[in-house]
């Protein structure tokens, strides 16, 4: 996650924390990179999921 990004998360969860937030990251990404802060709130989670898929290898046609 950028550090442009993080810093923007790490506004958000400032002023606004009855909303859950789920920070989706690829598998064996390092989450250890993710701010302090950002990791222990408490309405946030991480999720892992697999973006290696190419959609138009599933079937579908990206040019209708």
């Amino acid at each position: 996650m950028g550090r442009y990004t993080q810093q923007q998360l790490r506004e958000v969860l400032a002023i606004n924390s009855r909303n859950e937030y789920v920070l989706f990251c690829p598998p064996h990404s390092d989450q250890s990179l993710i701010l302090p802060e950002i990791r222990s709130a408490s309405n946030v989670s991480v999720g892992s999921i697999d973006i290696s898929a190419d959609p138009a290898s599933e079937g579908g046609d990206r040019n209708l």
